[in-house]
């Protein structure tokens, strides 16, 4: 199968299952090597491409928050944690089953990986780095 064949293919089975944008980055453009967490070949050696999935946060969320620590910054958390978070890593696995049939090599990383640092959470893979990388955006919101 041709590679711009396949990209498509890839790109609309993840969109019928959910995801509302979807990317996909060069490895190349990833700091470091197979020994540095923030390269995705640390994670399958023979990648040559990032998959990217995301899903479009209800307006209204976005709309309510206040910068401070409130109901709505509450309600957003959880809506990200048991809705978007769950939704995406579906979408990840579903993905790369279809990626293996394709006859390549998957490796889906959950949305919500982290690890408590510092008393603050974070991810070990770059979400938002691949995401910018695959030509989904930039970091920050929009302005209206």
């Amino acid at each position: 199968m041709r590679y711009n064949d396949a990209k498509a293919k890839i790109e609309k089975f993840a969109k019928e299952k959910g995801a509302d944008l979807v990317g996909c980055a060069d490895v190349s453009l990833f700091p470091g090597g197979a020994d540095n967490p923030l390269n995705p070949r640390y994670y399958l050696p023979d990648a040559k491409s990032v998959w990217v999935m995301g899903l479009k946060l209800n307006d209204a969320l976005w709309d309510k928050l206040t910068g401070t620590y409130d109901i709505h910054s509450t309600n957003l958390l959880s809506y990200l944690r048991h809705y978007n978070y769950d939704l995406l890593d579906f979408i990840a696995v579903q993905t790369a089953r279809f990626i293996e049939d394709q006859g390549y090599d998957a490796y889906p990383i959950e949305a919500r990986t982290e690890t408590k640092v510092q008393m603050v959470y974070t991810g070990f893979f770059p979400f938002k780095e691949a995401a910018r990388l695959a030509g989904l955006g930039d970091y920050g919101r929009a302005p209206c």
